[in-house]
This record gives C-alpha cells, structure tokens and sequence, in this order.
C-alpha cells in the first residue's frame, strides 16, 4: 500500500464486499486501488478463483471453482466467463467450448 492507495503486491480480508455482497480474502496484485494482476481470492460462500484480474474484476485467464463442486477454467472478460473455457459440474459432466456472459455459448465437446 502506498499512503492511502493499494498498489503493488499484498494481501486484504474484507468485512464487506459492496459489489458482491461478499466477504472475501484476497491475495495477490493491486493497482490503483483495486485488484490488478494475478492474485487469488477466496469468498465467504466458499468460492476460490485463481487468476488475473482488471480494474477490480476477473479479467484473462483464471479458474473459479464454487463452493458447491462446480468448477470454471477458461477466459474471463469484465467479471464474466467469456472467451473458451471447460466448465466441469460438481457430478463430472464437463463441457468444453465457448462461454458468453456466463452462459455456454456455440458448440461444445461434453462428456459424462
């Protein structure tokens, strides 16, 4: 931290994250405040993401996995999954292909 402002490598437990309405540990990189770079952060839901972030959002490459079993690994674009990415359920059905604002999109290899 540099004064006032978050910039460069640290680690940050919140009481409350407004956006998501989430408490979360955070570890990794920071710029101009907000999360930047690669880091990995964990929520109160038991959600882990390890990855790269942009002004504050999942932003590139990185994995989410959910508390509940599922897990996400593929590209990140404005906090959302977009791009290519494998999307695996908590049961192992896994679906390989493209993602659209979280949502699967196009063709997809799945397997049982």
């Amino acid at each position: 931290m540099i004064g006032e402002i978050w910039d460069g490598k640290g680690t940050y437990i919140s009481d409350y994250w407004t956006d998501t309405q989430y408490e979360y540990w955070y570890e990794g990189y920071w710029k101009d405040d907000l999360l930047d770079g690669f880091g990995i952060c964990f929520y109160e839901k038991g959600d882990l993401y390890i990855g790269h972030w942009r002004g504050g959002k999942r932003h590139g490459k990185g994995s989410l996995f959910f508390g509940k079993g599922d897990r996400y690994t593929g590209e990140w674009y404005n906090d959302k999954m977009n791009g290519k990415g494998v999307l695996v359920t908590g049961n192992g059905i896994e679906f390989e292909g493209g993602f659209f604002n979280n949502l699967k999109n196009g063709n997809a290899k799945v397997k049982f």
